[in-house]
């Protein structure tokens, strides 16, 4: 076989030649033959075959593997470059959140600045004005309006202070501080701090609690709060000669 023996083969009187494990290619197989006195048919006969490559080392074969790392490349080109995008947006993200963060912690400082701020001029204004108020000299008018003073230098004060709560909270820093006190003796408080306000605005304006006293257990100063704020809100929607009462039963 030319293009797998180097030789001749001698097979005596066998009639079939095995080639295993051909290697694709192109070959010549040739047999010559003797007749019984030993006389060799030096020319004798040849065929003429070809050893095909397995269909997965054929050309359309390699075409297809070609474009399969094509299309895998492609793929992971892809892949990488919306990768490289969504680490871009997502570190631009962070950054607009730092930054976020970094504005927000300014304003809160500065709100905190602000309200602690405010509480000097106004505890200089509610001192004197506390002083004033016990003098036995005013006369009514003035010492109305020294009262007058007091109710809306407190709710100012009401104010800051539920402001520096605000930001308490959103710190985490608040904590509620239960105690036990008279809730009668809590709205008659309310009551007397209104009440110059509502004879200003010509409210009719009572305290309605049917109970001699009623002990409870609250934050008072954020139940104070609440009453500050319903109240104010009255006051604010209660056409002139309205009537707003505190109380009713528990």
């Amino acid at each position: 076989l030319e293009g797998a023996d180097t030789e001749w083969n001698y097979v005596k009187n066998r009639r079939e030649a095995f080639y295993s494990n051909l290697p694709p290619g192109s070959y010549r197989f040739k047999v010559i033959a003797s007749n019984n006195d030993g006389v060799w048919n030096d020319e004798g006969t040849s065929l003429q075959i070809v050893v095909l490559p397995p269909y997965w080392l054929r050309w359309w074969a390699y075409l297809i593997y070609f474009l399969i790392a094509g299309f895998v490349l492609w793929k992971y080109m892809t892949w990488m470059h919306k990768k490289r995008e969504l680490e871009t947006r997502l570190r631009f993200k962070q950054m607009e959140q730092e930054k976020q963060e970094e504005l927000s912690q300014e304003r809160n400082r500065f709100f905190t600045h602000v309200t602690h701020e405010l509480r000097t001029p106004l505890t200089l204004i509610l001192n004197p004005a506390e002083e004033l108020a016990e003098e036995q000299f005013l006369t009514p008018e003035v010492k109305k309006s020294v009262n007058l003073i007091q109710q809306n230098a407190r709710r100012l004060m009401s104010l800051v202070n539920n402001l520096m709560d605000i930001q308490k909270r959103r710190t985490g820093k608040k904590e509620l501080r239960l105690s036990s006190f008279d809730f009668k003796e809590f709205l008659q408080e309310i009551y007397y701090n209104f009440q110059t306000t509502a004879q200003s605005r010509n409210f009719s304006f009572c305290l309605d609690f049917p109970y001699s006293s009623l002990l409870v257990t609250y934050d008072r100063e954020e139940l104070e709060k609440v009453f500050f704020n319903l109240l104010s809100n009255a006051f604010k929607f209660t056409p002139a000669g309205g009537k707003i009462v505190i109380g009713g039963k528990v």
